[in-house]
């Protein structure tokens, strides 16, 4: 099982194609045109704010996305590739998975650790 922390996501990126010339010549896609389009395998639990409460990802398992170019890390899970990203790497959710209520900018409530002070943003 797969468990990100914070508010990464990890996706399953779409396989690349490889195409084939009219001579019948096979062409691997370039490493500049690569996919960038995957599923949502796992989230993580969300973004804690400087006052203790967590933003819940707007993104779920199974959820389609398409992320940002250079994003996130490749790593190899039981010989697949995978692709961990920050949630803010993902810039459109093109199929979601059915679900009830949006979870989009939902915080929850969650007392601060005793040892943690918010920071103070006031000019």
């Amino acid at each position: 099982m797969i468990e990100p922390l914070n508010d990464f996501v990890v996706i399953l990126p779409e396989k690349e194609v490889e195409k084939k010339s009219k001579g019948g010549v096979w062409l691997p896609e370039r490493e500049e045109s690569k996919k960038l389009t995957g599923t949502v395998v796992a989230v993580g639990p969300g973004r804690v704010l400087n006052d203790g409460r967590v933003v819940v990802p707007d993104v779920a398992p199974g959820d389609v996305v398409i992320f940002a170019k250079y994003a996130g890390t490749e790593v190899e899970i039981d010989e697949r590739a995978f692709i961990v990203i920050p949630e803010n790497a993902i810039l459109v959710v093109t199929q979601r998975v059915s679900r009830e209520t949006p979870v989009a900018a939902v915080a929850l409530e969650k007392p601060a650790p005793a040892d943690c002070e918010p920071l103070n943003m006031e000019r």
